[in-house]
């Protein structure tokens, strides 16, 4: 593709006024005009918000590498002859194969030419046992030698890493690996409803395009709207319940907990675009307080995954009417998107290069987003490549999200377009806005419900609405609700009905508290924390769907006063009834923890409440797997939400010998921090108490490194308070049982995660354990940690603990050890 084809390209993207739509089609197919060169095993997936349609493209670029000189030679052949190219175990015997068949022709053989000439007249020696050593060793013969020239003058001149590895897990055995370069862009913008389930299907994302309006505050309720395929808008613009920060901080930490497959480590990286640049003035925050503000929004990304406009965060730009000022922006953020071009090289197999290569023909020849298992196999077939090598070819590329492949629901398919299976999404989103604006006439009971209470049907699905949105035969409409229910996106309620939670709208904070379950109740709620900043998208609503398909919790349908929508069944908010026992559940969601409240009979208490909880872990490590987050597992505690300066009535319970806290209203919610978690023992009396220790990582370790004195009244063992059953919480793998005797019972303290290397331990913090002194277990570990650079034994840490008159935990680790030695 000429700079002029692009430009050409460019100017009828931005001219049609769509955008973002028309911006990503020009970074997608414009990328020659900044200078840079991508090569052809590029592959742009772009995925955008409900308002954009899906563009995906290829670019073409000249070739200066040994791995683009190879695919040019793969799409040159005939798919067996270059199948048989495979068959060689290292690259110079590929290349004498090519050269003794005569294979180079055209451009392809004037660029080996001009190199080989390079080689031999200019290379140094040193040039060409780098780029050999890239390779691999040669064989001596005439060929061989001609071939390695080649290698070492395609390497050196393009400085391109054409290394070969060998891998033992491929199909093939010892074929060449090559890198794959993938650029995957995904769109910020979207309803809140698209955010939830958008991260399903966004793995390995390599750039995120944050788009604000620079004609807003950040700070300003973000407008949404949605348009149909011609432009035209079918649903009013109305504010969101979140800001334009809010959203960026949520999109952010969303991406954050995602991991980046062929880079260890890396994250997705960020690029903010700032529209309605020529609109600025009708804001009174300044572009410098945005980038201020967007810099302290974005801390947590480590900087080099921060795409930056010199000192500035934000790319402003008009992209209706650009201007020459909008031209170069323009080209300076093509520029950006081509430097990262190899940022995310994956090792593959030269024979899922060929795959590639062919399938992703026949389906944009066919007009194909999804592909039939038959047209796969006979691809294969030409290619002579076996179903072990086909499947293992499929999984590949579903994991790197080139292609979309779930054999346990649609063994006969595979997404060849993984964005087709988010427009099914995208479509529901629009209807609902649609039937919730009263735009479509004569709906049906069951379809009003999707507004009301995110009830999808097949039925829904298979209307005029939906047309476009599935093959027959292929995807229909069931198909897809198999496949959201597998993601964990929907959850069924029948055999044609599911409940899609992301569907459903969202209670404002202020009218939070009139859901949470009366103070007379006597429950403490349960917190699930999470250890980043803020709970990622999607990880509620997948709990949600796991409490229900997975344990078969349903809705308790309880109406408030007149409201239209029964009480608690919200995104941010939902009532459950266990399936056999009389016990509810409201789960709450706020930014950094869940809120579990339980309304059951007392006596069932110490036997349901561990039952929920391990339920609960599991839904949202479940949740979190299906959304491929590294990083949103969640601790537990037992905790009461009243701020620090409310006063805790403790009354006594006989049936556990626990003081439940009843909340007197007062910040029923709460900012609630870890420095002001409260666990609540048995006691003699009612007594108040205030917060205490705190796990803030922040704080410096001297404060907690000195433990009390062991004669300090509260370290005294017949005064020690013991913590319920209703604290033990979910045995792992490795983990230890804290138990505590209480009178004639034995009370579950809790569970000690232990990470177990060559006999040494290092506590793992889930959970705190308050005991007599008040101590936490990560002030514990830390405290040891400080007496010495050694790792902590299992006997020094039991020794440690009673030195510091924890005897009892002491004990029930040395008796745990004991009996699994046995």
């Amino acid at each position: 593709m000429t700079p002029e084809k692009a430009k050409q390209i460019l100017d009828a993207a931005l001219q049609d006024g769509s955008f973002p739509l028309g911006f990503l089609k020009s970074m997608a197919v414009g990328v020659a005009r900044s200078g840079k060169t991508l090569s052809k095993n590029h592959v742009f997936k772009i995925k955008c918000d409900p308002n954009c349609s899906v563009s995906t493209g290829v670019c073409e670029a000249p070739i200066l590498a040994f791995r683009q000189l190879t695919l040019e030679l793969i799409k040159a052949l005939p798919s067996a002859e270059g199948f048989e190219l495979l068959k060689y175990e290292d690259i110079n015997q590929f290349l004498a194969y090519v050269v003794r068949k005569g294979l180079l022709k055209g451009r392809v053989a004037k660029v080996v030419k001009e190199m080989v000439q390079a080689a031999s007249e200019g290379s140094s020696s040193s040039d060409r046992s780098e780029g050999v050593a890239a390779s691999s060793v040669g064989t001596g013969s005439g060929d061989s030698a001609a071939s390695t020239a080649v290698v070492s003058a395609v390497c050196t001149a393009s400085k391109a890493r054409a290394r070969l590895k060998l891998d033992s897990e491929v199909v093939r055995k010892e074929e060449p690996l090559f890198k794959l370069q993938i650029i995957l862009f995904l769109d910020s913008g979207g309803q809140p409803q698209f955010h939830e389930v958008v991260a399903a299907f966004s793995h390995n994302v390599s750039l995120v395009l944050v788009f604000i309006k620079l004609n807003e505050r950040l700070d300003a309720l973000c407008t949404n709207a949605f348009t149909d395929e011609e432009g035209k808008w079918f649903t009013e613009q109305c504010p969101s319940l979140l800001t334009n920060e809010q959203m960026v901080v949520q999109f952010v930490h969303t991406m954050m907990c995602k991991p980046v497959a062929g880079s260890e480590g890396m994250h997705t990286r960020f690029m903010v675009i700032g529209t309605h640049r020529d609109l600025m003035h009708e804001c009174d925050e300044t572009l410098e307080q945005k980038n201020e503000r967007l810099a302290s929004l974005f801390r947590p990304v480590p900087e080099e995954n921060l795409v930056m406009n010199g000192d500035d965060i934000i790319f402003a730009v008009n992209a209706k009417n650009p201007d020459e000022n909008d031209d170069k922006c323009f080209d300076l953020i093509r520029e950006k998107v081509a430097d990262l071009s190899g940022a995310l090289d994956v090792d593959t197999p030269i024979a899922f290069l060929v795959l590639l290569n062919d399938v992703n023909k026949y389906a944009e020849e066919q007009r194909k987003k999804v592909v039939s298992m038959e047209e796969f196999q006979a691809i294969a077939g030409r290619l002579k490549m076996e179903r072990q090598s086909l499947e293992a070819a499929l999984v590949f590329f579903n994991k790197m999200s080139v292609w979309m492949y779930v054999p346990s629901v649609l063994p006969g398919a595979v997404f060849v377009d993984p964005q087709m299976p988010l427009d099914s999404i995208n479509r529901i989103v629009q209807y609902s806005f649609r039937v919730g604006g009263g735009a479509i006439a004569g709906l049906a009971a069951s379809e009003c419900r999707l507004w009301k209470e995110g009830v999808v049907s097949s039925e829904m699905l298979k209307g005029e609405e939906f047309r476009g949105c599935f093959v027959r035969g292929l995807f229909e409409a069931g198909d897809a609700l198999k496949l959201f229910e597998k993601l964990y996106i929907v959850a069924p309620l029948n055999e044609r009905e599911f409940i899609m939670p992301a569907m459903l709208q969202t209670v404002a904070e202020k009218d939070m508290e009139r859901y949470v379950p009366a103070p007379s109740e006597h429950v403490s709620p349960l917190f699930l924390h999470f250890h980043m900043s803020r709970i990622a998208k999607g990880v509620f609503c997948s709990t949600h769907t796991c409490m229900r398909s997975k344990y078969g919790w349903t809705t308790a349908y309880t109406m408030v006063e007149s409201k239209i929508v029964p009480a608690c069944l919200f995104r941010n908010a939902v009532r459950l009834q266990h399936p056999t026992k009389a016990v509810e559940i409201t789960l709450l969601h706020a930014l950094k923890h869940f809120e579990v409240h339980l309304d059951a009979s007392q006596a069932d208490l110490p036997i349901i409440c561990p039952e929920i909880r391990d339920m609960l872990m599991d839904a949202v490590d479940s949740a979190a797997s299906a959304f491929r987050f590294k990083n949103s597992r969640a601790s537990v505690a037992f905790q009461c939400p009243c701020s620090p300066d409310d006063v805790h009535t403790a009354t006594p319970n006989e049936a556990h010998s626990n003081l439940i806290c009843t909340l007197t209203g007062k910040n029923i919610r709460g900012g609630l921090t870890p420095a002001q978690r409260v666990w609540l023992g048995p006691r003699t009396a009612p007594v108040a108490e205030s917060a205490t220790t705190s796990l803030s990582t922040s704080e410096p370790v001297s404060s907690l490194t000195d433990p009390p004195s062991p004669s300090s009244p509260s370290s005294r063992m017949d005064e020690r308070p013991t913590l319920p059953e209703l604290l033990s919480f979910p045995t792992h793998s490795g983990a230890i049982d804290i138990t505590s005797k209480v009178g004639m019972k034995y009370m579950k303290l809790g569970t000690l995660l232990l990470e177990d290397n060559d006999g040494s331990i290092m506590p793992t913090i889930e959970f705190e354990c308050t005991g007599c002194i008040q101590i936490t277990i990560e002030v514990l570990s830390r405290w040891l940690r400080g007496k010495g650079k050694q790792p902590v034994t299992w006997r020094t840490l039991t020794d440690s603990l009673k030195s510091i008159g924890l005897s009892p935990l002491a004990s029930s680790i040395e008796h745990s050890l004991t009996s699994s030695s046995r």
